[in-house]
This record gives C-alpha cells, structure tokens and sequence, in this order.
C-alpha cells in the first residue's frame, strides 16, 4: 500500500513549556495510534455513535463538538502538534474519555477502520494545495472518498468546509463522480453568491474565523458505489 507523504509543518514554532508538558502528558492518554497500527483493532464498538474530525486544527470545532455530545466518541486526526496541545489544553475528564487522537498521517488509518462504523466526517478547511502540480496532494481524491464511504455507516454524513474557491469546485466535483454519496446541504455550487448562511452547528476555528468567505456542505454515503 503507497501512503501518500505528511507535507507541511508538524510543529512550526517550538512549543512554550506549557503546550510542551501538555504535549508530553495528555496526549499519551488519549493517543489511539497503537490501537490502530498494532493488531485488528477492537477500539471502536459498532454500537456506540463515533464521529471523526481529519484535520482538527486547534481542536475548538472538536472541543465543542464534544461538549454538545456526551453521548459520541470522537476520533480526532492531526499531525501539527501545536494544534494538538492545544485541543488537549483544559480538557475535561468527561472529554478525554470521549476523545481518541491519532497524531499521524491520515492515510495510515484509513485502511485499518472497520467498515461502516463512523456516522459522520468532518473535514473543516483542509490545505488548499493551490498550485496545480500540488493538487495530488489534496486530500479528497477518488481514492480517499472511497476509504471514507467505506468506513461510514449507511446514509453517515460528509461534512465539508471552505474559504477556497477553486479547491471548492474541485471537491465538489470529485463527490459527483465518484457517485458513492448524495447531496444533502450547504452549497451546491463554488459561485459564493449561491453559498447558504454558515450553520450554527459549526463551531468556527481561528482559521475559519479568519476566513472572508466560506462555505459548507454535506453529503451523503448512499448504496450507488457498490465497488468501491
């Protein structure tokens, strides 16, 4: 199996002492990499409701997200380490118990999920990769949207944003393609006059705040890619 590479920053900026030992202390305890990467991995019970955020940024969407639902497990994906103390920092007992984070690349875990456990899947402003001969490097590829209808269950929902318009336009045409999921809500189109109001739903992170104009949408898993 080809993992596509990490590209950009893991830590930037070296961490303050602080983010440094929450780093070092709370992430180990909710660190889920051994359970996925070992043995067939029994984490993740089919009857519990798990949610998964790819690429949580500084945690305040997952953060929120996990206070509005005590009933869901959270498996978080990010590799930027500040990123990581950050949604660590002050977190609750009822949260940790709740939250499983994976600190690497995405595409290690896709393949070891079990099938058509996860009821939703948030992937909130990823890195637009702006210049054509990156555009391998986005992560909404054929190839990916499979491995997501693969591990969401039935009807599981999609959930999508951006500020990008030409990366808006390409996702969204990849969804249409590949035909394994349906339109459900938020834009339709990348013309940012046709953009709905963003949901209250979704909890703004410091990029989503800073971002001019952005949009959402949501999309399905739905039984048409049979062969995925």
């Amino acid at each position: 199996m080809r993992v596509p590479g990490v590209y950009g920053r893991l830590c930037g900026k070296k961490l303050n002492p602080r983010l440094q030992t929450i780093y070092d202390t709370e992430l180990p305890l909710v660190d889920c990499s051994e359970a996925f990467l070992g043995q067939e991995s029994t984490l993740i019970d089919p009857s519990t409701p798990w949610w998964m955020e790819i690429g949580f940024g500084d945690g305040i969407h997952l953060r929120t997200q996990l206070q509005r639902n005590p009933h869901v497990h959270f498996l978080g994906v990010e590799v930027f380490r500040p990123g990581i103390a950050q949604c660590l920092k002050d977190l609750s007992q009822n949260a940790r118990n709740q939250l499983h984070i994976f600190p690497h690349n995405v595409h290690l875990l896709m393949p070891r999920l079990p099938k058509t456990v996860i009821e939703k899947i948030f992937i909130l402003f990823p890195d637009p990769w702006p210049k054509y001969r990156h555009h391998k490097r986005r992560l909404l590829q054929p190839e990916f949207l499979s491995q997501c209808w693969k591990v969401l269950k039935d009807e599981g929902k999609l959930i999508i944003a951006s500020d990008v318009i030409p990366l808006i336009h390409w996702m969204q045409n990849n969804l249409l393609e590949h035909q394994g999921f349906q339109y459900v809500e938020g834009a339709y189109s990348s013309d940012p006059l046709e953009w709905p109001a963003w949901p209250c739903d979704l909890t703004l992170s410091t990029y989503g705040r800073k971002a001019v104009h952005k949009t959402y949408f949501i999309w399905k898993k739905c039984l048409k890619q049979m062969h995925v």
